[in-house]
């Protein structure tokens, strides 16, 4: 019912908002069979107090979950229609979400709690503004620039995620999307590799 399902959101934001130590709203909480997870209305700050996500729904595909081992497998998570903001700070370059990666790294402990350790099999985003600064870099006015990207209307498909815990590696199957220097990309096909060195791209077809 409408009143249970505010009920769901309303323990999800109070939980992860105490857990993250960030403002975070769900709207609206929606469960299929066990295995699917629906929030409506998602926002995320992070703990600069910037936007990290606003997004219209971001729906979780479960594959497994093994509560003694205290691990969870998630065969998809498809954020849709909305901004996510990504940035480095100008100190040590530490991405804005890493409290967030680390929340959920199988070796953090927050005091109190025991985290999960979450695996992801796969990622897809739909009709999403995305936005990435490097703020140790000075802004680039001509072409495209690598340090300040805007990206519009991203279509994403990607699979196959490994991570060491410094750096994430995935497979690209589609993306799509316009940049704001006015570069329209409508196919693009490659491994993806984020670290510390930035985002590196191999295998490229367009």
């Amino acid at each position: 019912t409408s009143t249970f399902q505010t009920y769901l959101a309303e323990l999800a934001t109070n939980y992860l908002s105490k857990e993250l130590d960030t403002e975070l709203h769900i709207g609206k909480v929606d469960i299929y069979f066990f295995d699917r997870l629906s929030l409506d209305d998602v926002f995320v700050r992070d703990q600069h107090g910037d936007t990290l996500a606003s997004l219209g729904s971001i729906d979780v595909t479960l594959q497994s979950l093994n509560l003694n081992a205290n691990k969870m497998v998630l065969k998809n998570i498809a954020l849709n229609e909305g901004r996510v903001g990504i940035s480095r700070d100008s100190l040590e370059g530490e991405y804005n979400y890493a409290f967030i990666a680390d929340y959920f790294s199988s070796g953090s402990k927050k005091k109190g709690s025991d985290p999960m350790d979450v695996t992801v099999r796969s990622l897809d985003i739909d009709q999403v503004d995305i936005t990435y600064d490097d703020y140790r870099k000075t802004y680039n006015e001509y072409g495209m620039d690598y340090d300040h990207l805007d990206f519009r209307n991203v279509v994403l498909h990607t699979k196959g995620f490994e991570s060491d815990g410094e750096t994430f590696a995935f497979d690209v199957e589609k993306l799509s999307a316009s940049e704001k220097c006015g570069i329209v990309l409508r196919r693009l096909e490659a491994r993806c590799l984020i670290g510390s060195r930035g985002i590196l791209l191999s295998n490229v077809k367009i």
